[in-house]
């Protein structure tokens, strides 16, 4: 079954494709920031790591919930 995309279909999955690239490069660019940090003077254990994971954990939701949208017809 081959699947016909019209324009605003193409538009629609260009711009989540767009959302999940810039989303996916703060997440690395956040976690490589957060590692040079932690190496200078950050406590592992502290509320810096819980900050830095919850934000991460929120950055990599909102990516998978961003790619779910490519499989629904909205």
């Amino acid at each position: 079954m081959e699947l016909i995309m019209d324009k605003n279909t193409a538009v629609r999955t260009a711009t989540i494709d767009e959302c999940i690239t810039l989303l996916s490069f703060v997440l690395q660019e956040t976690e490589e920031i957060f590692k040079a940090e932690y190496d200078e003077s950050y406590d592992f254990e502290g509320a810096e790591k819980l900050c830095h994971e919850a934000y991460c954990e929120g950055l990599t939701d909102a990516i998978q919930k961003i790619s779910k949208l490519k499989h629904k017809n909205i």
